[in-house]
């Protein structure tokens, strides 16, 4: 079964899931190496602002728990001071957990639509990278059909609160208007172009800042912007009366010392800072100017909070629905997992059973001809089904019984193993020489 080990917004600050966040291009390695030195079958790695997590499945030697402990170990090995603040969610809990990310129910802002798209790339990646399996292939097309469920059936996604409309509704407090101000958009993550797109249409002037001038091209094209070079970052702070920051860069892409040098030829004018970075883009410092107002992806969350209460009752409805299709996914899973077993008791039961049928007519002085033979292997056929229909049943119930946890079902299949011998080397002419003795 599948374990969810990472942090999120609900257990870090920003401060804190900024150590332990990965640039895209670092992902593909982070995930071999990380499946790799814990041993897991199958792995999943997010990393998004608000979250870093692993979705996980274990062999059949490891137990999901023990297996999140080992993430765990890696974790905190790569960033110690992030301990505190993780979590580790094994079979149930775990699955439920990554149907309400889907679900948009564990966003900073509940019921955003960006989440749904983020894990799904993140799946995709995983794919590409080989290393998804059955398991976490059947857990993730469940919980992507979850989430449009929610969508479908509750009001969680409907209305304009997200980060960006938050970002954009603050800015406009702050400027009466944004008709004709000069906005910067630094790199060119998805949040940060949908907060530009936001400004774009209120009458603001755009400008681009990219990793490559190429790429800002691309993007100040999409925007009706004007491409700007990175290294004129600094001129920029002067004509600039909103930046919005979204880059994978590790240090301070805007620092104090930077705003301080500018102040003078900003003429006293406000200036607007939106960090939408993971690890953060701006010195936070920075809010320590006078005119200056410098918001983070936390800061604009709890903003958002205040314009959510009327989404209550819908994620409750939304949880609900979440809860209800954990237990039927770990059922079928539970009941998916057993299936082969059934198939091989029945296996097992009518080949000795045939076997003794053909000792017994070799036996016979008289050779029983085709149609008696066909009779009496019909009847033998019946008679296993029969006899094997009402215990198949009871155990395929209690496999889907899942208030044990995965155990249970691992019992069940050990003991089922066990009592009828079958095992791959397992003879099954043992039972008919033995009756044969008796």
């Amino acid at each position: 079964m599948i374990v969810v080990v990472g942090l999120s917004h609900h257990s870090a600050p920003v401060e804190v899931r900024e150590r332990l966040a990965i640039a895209p291009t670092e992902l593909a390695q982070r995930l071999l190496e990380l499946k790799t030195r814990t041993q897991a079958s199958e792995m999943v790695l997010l990393s998004t602002c608000n979250r870093v997590e692993v979705v996980a499945a274990a062999s059949a030697a490891l137990a999901p728990a023990a297996l999140g402990t080992r993430i765990l170990a890696e974790l905190e090995a790569r960033a110690p001071a992030v301990g505190p603040h993780l979590y580790l969610h094994p079979d149930l809990t775990g699955v439920e957990h990554l149907f309400r990310v889907a679900s948009a129910l564990d966003s900073l802002v509940v019921g955003e639509p960006q989440i749904l798209g983020q894990l799904k790339d993140a799946f995709a990646q995983a794919r590409a990278a080989r290393t998804v399996g059955p398991w976490l292939n059947r857990v993730f097309e469940h919980a992507f059909r979850v989430a449009k469920r929610v969508r479908a059936e509750t009001a969680l996604g409907r209305g304009q609160v997200s980060i960006p409309t938050v970002a954009f509704d603050l800015a406009q407090q702050i400027f009466s208007g944004l008709a004709g101000h000069r906005v910067v958009l630094i790199g060119t993550g998805e949040m940060a172009i949908a907060v530009a797109q936001l400004f774009g249409r209120a009458g603001a002037r755009l400008a681009v800042v990219g990793r490559t001038l190429d790429r800002a091209r691309a993007v100040a094209h999409q925007l009706g912007a004007e491409a700007r070079n990175a290294d004129e970052v600094a001129s920029l702070l002067v004509e600039a009366d909103i930046v919005v920051s979204s880059t994978n860069s590790p240090g301070f892409v805007v620092s104090l010392a930077q705003l301080r040098q500018v102040r003078r030829q900003r003429h006293g004018r406000n200036l607007f800072l939106v960090d939408l970075a993971v690890p953060r883009d701006i010195d936070p410092l920075v809010a320590s100017l006078d005119g200056v107002f410098l918001y983070n992806v936390d800061n604009l969350a709890q903003v958002a909070e205040e314009a959510l209460l009327g989404r209550r009752l819908e994620a409750d409805k939304a949880s609900a629905i979440v809860v209800e299709e954990a237990r039927v996914f770990l059922s079928r899973a539970h009941a998916e997992r057993i299936t082969p077993s059934l198939v091989a008791l029945r296996n097992r039961f009518r080949g000795l059973l045939e076997a003794e049928l053909e000792r017994s007519l070799r036996g016979n002085r008289a050779p029983a001809d085709d149609r008696l033979r066909k009779s009496l292997h019909a009847a033998l056929v019946a008679a296993v089904e029969k006899t094997l229909h009402g215990p198949t049943e009871r155990l395929r119930a209690w496999a889907k019984d899942d208030s044990f946890g995965d155990w249970h079902t691992d019992l069940l299949l050990s003991a089922i193993t066990e009592l009828f011998d079958l095992r791959e080397d397992a003879d099954d002419t043992v039972g008919v020489r033995e009756g044969g003795k008796s």
